[in-house]
């Protein structure tokens, strides 16, 4: 299913030199957009494959990347021509100061270049500053409720009690609607979340209590509806047989 973001970016590409920074939560359907971006360079402007540079870097085959140095020496090496290539770069939080390789690509080679990233720092003032500008961030969503619809093949005003219900119990990652049991929708929501906090928030944070932070963020799903605080937190750490203070816990929120 092709979204409407794409649309967006396209128009955005036609208009822009500046690198894309395509941000989001884990799962979201960035990878999938920037493929059919690709798909559609393509089909539309005739691009070749030899002048598509695409890498996920959580990929074990890219482990050796590790720093800015690592990734421009691989991707130079690809370019051997003038000709412009367009680089895609999935995740690209894997690598340590990948920026510096970002800006020296845009320095001396001609390029196009597409950045996922999945963590908090990606989305931070720090990266405009080491990016000197030089990108557009631009947020992937999970579905909407009409791109739900669409993703499922019914229209909004067929749609049955089953449909509705899985909307309000699952939510609208992406990915969930490919799988038919209830029991698969489970394990692939719990590796979901346990994804972004250890991957994201546990690394970039530096909790070194993630039964804490479990418990915190359980705490806030379940009273989501409601007005609470660090005191109202604390005593249910307490009832849970935690104690935990609440200066502790406005320590945990802020990162």
């Amino acid at each position: 299913m092709h979204r409407k973001s794409s649309i967006s970016i396209r128009e955005w590409l036609e208009n822009s030199n500046k690198a894309l920074l395509v941000t989001g939560i884990r799962r979201c359907g960035k990878s999938i957009l920037l493929k059919q971006i690709m798909d559609e360079m393509k089909e539309d402007q005739g691009v070749t494959d030899d002048h598509i540079i695409y890498m996920n870097l959580e990929d074990m085959k890219y482990a050796f990347i590790k720093n800015a140095m690592d990734l421009y020496g691989y991707v130079e090496k690809l370019i051997v021509d003038e000709e412009k290539y367009y680089i895609f770069l999935d995740e690209i939080q894997m690598v340590e100061e990948f920026e510096r390789a970002i800006n020296s690509f845009h320095a001396t080679k001609n390029v196009s270049i597409f950045i996922t990233g999945s963590n908090s720092w990606l989305l931070s003032g720090e990266l405009a500053t080491l990016l000197s500008g030089r990108y557009v961030n631009f947020r992937v969503m999970p579905f909407r409720f009409q791109e739900m619809f669409e993703m499922l093949g019914v229209k909004k005003e067929e749609a049955s009690e089953k449909e509705f219900m899985g909307y309000i119990t699952w939510g609208v990652m992406p990915q969930r609607f490919y799988f038919k049991t209830e029991e698969e929708t489970k394990v692939f929501m719990t590796d979901l979340y346990d994804s972004i906090v250890l991957k994201d928030i546990f690394w970039r944070g530096q909790v070194r209590d993630v039964d804490a932070l479990n418990r915190l963020l359980e705490y806030i799903v379940l009273n989501s509806s409601q007005t609470f605080s660090p005191t109202s937190i604390a005593k249910y750490f307490e009832s849970v047989n935690r104690k935990v203070a609440p200066d502790t816990i406005i320590i945990i929120w802020k990162r």
